[in-house]
């Protein structure tokens, strides 16, 4: 450990500063070894050890014990950053997301950084990491004391010599990028010439071919979709074990209908704590003007919250008086950041405003970020919702609620019947009928599916296909599964084992995909033939438009990193505006996800040269960055795919799947 034991003392202010540095600083600490053993969702000792390989590295070794644990963070960083809340993230998230294999590759590669730090002899030393610390936690120009810092550590949820060798590894991983990207430069024309870029800015009209809205137009005979499907016949190879099922259904909307629920019991479920219609919401606003910002605006937020709440024992500062002297939000900042009351129901989903309906009065948020903004919100009021305004929302819960429990029950006693009867046409007329449903609206059959197809009537839905595929004869019959909308009780009615397709088995697939790839075809045609129309003529272009059936769109002031209506593939579109004359239209249509830009130049706008001086220094570090990055990333890359195909990389993927299997397994009893 490194002792560092100058001391001086500091304000309130800068507690809360130096401990929002350890928060930035410990992000870097990609994970951090735990004490509890490796564990099951039922409390059981998983048969992994905590040693147990998931991968080597040349003779580097990255445990069971790793893998976890930095998942495990790599989890919750997420969730912090999401803005997601209380809202947890279950391991099936993560593995949808692909953050397990994120987390994979970011361990490979720091192990890879390690190795050729070794090689390179580019190791931090002790005087380097004392240098370091006493950067990150010097306030005023003074070191904040051994004591403290070691307090601040050990606050984020680490230990003083875990933190020195996180930071120690970051050290060297910066001496390392330094020697490999030395010799990168930027020439002043691409400074200007990315200047130009990003500031010059253009009036368009333009439109979008969208081919999604063209399929319509598509049409094959049978004999064009035979021709198609026996030139890709391929592709439509029935790969997996197919399965058809019958399935007695049970509709939880069927079963609300027929329920009624008195005043009195809903009164019972009336809190008006849970009802909150309008917020009165004061705010502080800080803004991120450049990613590099992002760490010391969010310091500063830090810092505010702390004083408004009065961390520590400190006596809490005045939010009103905080917001007049820091926010940045000219509309609000000379009336102590009061925005008013807020009505939920005005509030979009994802807007920073949200969390405010679950806050009590006078309560004071942490630092919450909206894209280039931070915000600090306190709530002063709440107005709730009568009984009678919260009736309507009352009802729709309370039928959900018990609808679901009594189609739950329902769907029980169709599966108690079966084992009885095995009969499931006789079973699925007495659930029908006490439904008041017709047999076609309870027994259905599925299509042969295999797993992960969209089964009509189910969808996607992995838990219906393991309760089908657990199925081993014909006639077996299966367990009550949630589905879309209800439950379902699946019976075995056929089993197809992988084959060559027919046209007739994947008909529906080979039009589906015919269409599909046709239809980008009569797009492009569409696009080009406005083109052709326009004449390379911007006064023509909005005609051309018109008479191809679509609305010719204008957008003013149009810059580098701004979107346009119904086209987000936008990266091309700059490049091409900043080669045409006013009153040209772009040669070709621009394509992205299935759609086609047409657009023309009404007026261009190019930056003074004022406004290059001041601010060519910052492009052109930008730009150094950029590259350095990338150069980085690329070494890194050609060094993993040495060792790759030297067989210095392994990986245990039955070790990784065991982990995932043991972890999400239900508890037992469940």
């Amino acid at each position: 450990m490194l002792r560092l034991l100058n001391k001086s003392k500091r304000s309130q202010k800068a507690i809360w500063l130096m401990a929002s540095i350890v928060v930035v600083a410990g992000m870097v600490v990609f994970y951090a070894p735990m004490k509890t053993p490796l564990i099951s969702s039922d409390g059981k000792a998983l048969p992994v050890s905590d040693n147990d390989l998931v991968a080597k590295v040349d003779k580097e070794e990255i445990t069971a014990r790793d893998y976890i644990t930095g998942l495990d963070n790599m989890m919750q960083m997420y969730k912090q950053f999401m803005n997601q809340g209380g809202k947890e993230m279950d391991l099936n998230q993560a593995r949808s997301m692909g953050l397990d294999k994120n987390l994979l590759q970011s361990l490979i590669r720091r192990k890879i950084v390690e190795l050729e730090v070794k090689r390179l002899n580019l190791e931090a030393s002790d005087e380097e990491v004392k240098a370091r610390i006493r950067e990150q936690f010097t306030v005023d120009g003074k070191w904040v004391g051994y004591d403290k810092y070691t307090r601040y550590i050990e606050r984020s949820g680490q230990t003083v010599n875990q933190f020195e060798k996180s930071l120690r590894e970051q050290i060297a991983d910066e001496k390392l990028r330094s020697l490999v990207t030395s010799a990168i430069q930027v020439s002043p024309q691409e400074v200007q010439e990315q200047f130009n870029k990003e500031n010059t800015t253009f009036n368009l009209v333009y439109t979008v071919v969208d081919s999604s809205k063209l399929t319509e137009k598509v049409t094959a005979s049978d004999e064009e979709l035979k021709t198609y499907f026996e030139a890709n016949k391929k592709d439509f190879r029935i790969d997996k074990t197919q399965r058809k099922a019958d399935y007695i259904y049970i509709s939880q909307e069927a079963v609300s209908k027929n329920l009624q629920v008195s005043d009195e019991e809903l009164k019972k479920d009336y809190d008006p704590e849970k009802f909150v219609s309008e917020v009165k919401v004061q705010q502080i606003l800080l803004k991120v003007l450049t990613e590099k910002d992002r760490p010391e605006v969010m310091k500063k937020a830090t810092e505010l919250v702390g004083r408004a709440k009065g961390a520590n024992g400190a006596q809490a500062e005045d939010f009103g008086a905080l917001a007049r002297g820091n926010s940045q939000d000219t509309a609000t900042k000379d009336k102590d950041g009061d925005i008013g009351f807020v009505k939920k129901d005005s509030v979009k989903a994802g807007n920073y405003l949200q969390r405010v309906f679950t806050m009590q009065v006078n309560e004071i948020s942490d630092p919450v970020a909206d894209g280039n903004n931070i915000y600090i919100l306190k709530v002063t009021d709440r107005k709730n919702k009568t009984f009678e305004e919260a009736k309507e929302a009352l009802v729709a819960s309370s039928r959900n609620r018990l609808s679901y429990k009594k189609a739950s029950d329902l769907a029980d006693e169709a599966v108690k019947q079966l084992a009885e009867k095995k009969d499931i046409k006789a079973v699925a007329e007495d659930i029908a009928q006490k439904q008041s449903l017709k047999l076609e609206e309870t027994l259905k059959q599925t299509p042969l599916f295999a797993s992960g197809d969209n089964v009509p009537g189910i969808g996607s839905n992995p838990s219906f296909e393991e309760a089908v595929n657990n199925l081993k004869a014909i006639g077996d019959i299966g367990v009550k599964t949630g589905v879309r909308g209800g439950f379902a009780i699946p019976k075995l009615a056929e089993i197809k084992e992988p084959h060559d397709a027919t046209l007739e088995e994947v008909k529906d697939k080979v039009l589906e995909k015919y269409k599909k790839d046709k239809v980008k075809d009569v797009a492009a045609q569409q696009a080009k033939a406005i083109l052709t129309d326009a004449n390379n003529t911007v006064d023509n272009l909005k005609a051309a438009i018109e008479k191809a059936g679509l609305k010719a769109e204008t957008r003013d002031d149009f810059r580098d990193g701004q979107s346009l209506e119904n086209f987000n593939d936008i990266t091309k579109v700059i490049p091409i505006a900043m080669k045409l004359k006013v009153g040209e239209v772009a040669k070709e249509p621009i394509f992205g996800n299935d759609k086609y830009l047409v657009f023309g130049i009404t007026k261009r706008t190019d930056p003074d040269t004022e406004k290059y001086n001041k601010e060519s220094n910052a492009v052109k570090e930008r730009l150094l960055e950029e590259r350095r990055s990338m150069t980085y990333d690329a070494y890194i890359d050609n060094v993993k795919k040495k060792m790759k195909a030297e067989g210095k990389i392994i990986v245990k993927k039955e070790v990784i799947e065991k982990l995932f299997q043991e972890m999400s397994a239900p508890p037992q009893g469940q």
